[in-house]
């Protein structure tokens, strides 16, 4: 008996709900909304500036490009 339940995911942004776009990717927070979702680039760009500075940082792609900027 498996413990973990299978959960299935649509190709779909979970706040814009398009369909129709390339790549989706999840978007993990402690303080947004959209926290935990599947997010299409132009809805994922959105809320990560809305992220404080110390939630942008726990993003590697974020905290390496301000390594460069401060070196």
């Amino acid at each position: 008996m498996s413990l973990t339940k299978k959960k299935l995911l649509a190709f779909m942004c979970a706040k814009c709900f398009t369909t129709k776009a390339d790549t989706l990717a999840w978007f993990q927070s402690d303080s947004s909304m959209w926290a935990n979702s599947l997010l299409c680039r132009i809805c994922f760009n959105e809320a990560f500036k809305n992220q404080s500075t110390e939630e942008k940082m726990k993003w590697g792609f974020y905290a390496d490009r301000q390594k460069k900027r401060n070196s």
